[in-house]
């Protein structure tokens, strides 16, 4: 069963036609986990996992898309109704693995909910997909330092808000 449209063009590289077999190969084994298209380029499976890009499917190597694959598959096939993530506050010490209940509260409450030890908050903290790369990258972090270093990759550099008039 396809979830989403594995010969839409965009998805293929325009300028290496040599590599539209192995994406091609790719989104269908995607596809045949039960993962669709989240977001635009986005792959992942509802309420378990998102974050697979269109830009990872063309780029990594075979032993890295085993990997992934792989990961992906462990994944959705243990946590079927439940979404792990990663989550970290200031107090927290280092990330901790918590159930991701929802993005936001309300409309006009855009804190995330999470569940963690059977409870239930609400949360301002840094709530991250957990993949083997994240968890690679913050583990050669001391705990102490990681809120500090996801908070850096949330700053967005700031210029002046519009191009128009120079």
């Amino acid at each position: 069963m396809e979830l989403f449209d594995i010969t839409r063009r965009d998805f293929y590289l325009v300028d290496q036609p040599e590599l539209e077999e192995r994406t091609k190969n790719r989104l269908v084994e995607i596809s045949e986990i039960g993962m669709e298209e989240v977001g635009y380029g986005q792959f992942g499976k509802k309420d378990i996992m998102s974050g697979l890009y269109i830009e990872m499917v063309w780029s990594f190597s075979d032993e890295k898309w085993t990997e992934y694959i792989s990961w992906a598959k462990e994944l959705i096939n243990s946590k079927k109704e439940k979404m792990k993530i990663l989550h970290i506050t200031p107090s927290t010490d280092g990330y901790e693995e918590v159930v991701l209940i929802a993005n936001q509260f309300n409309r006009t409450n855009s804190l995330s909910v999470i569940e963690k030890g059977g409870e239930q908050f609400m949360t301002g903290g840094f709530i991250i997909n957990d993949t083997p790369e994240i968890r690679k990258v913050l583990d050669t972090i001391p705990k102490e330092n990681q809120y500090e270093f996801v908070k850096s990759f949330k700053i967005e550099p700031f210029a002046k808000f519009y191009f128009e008039g120079e």
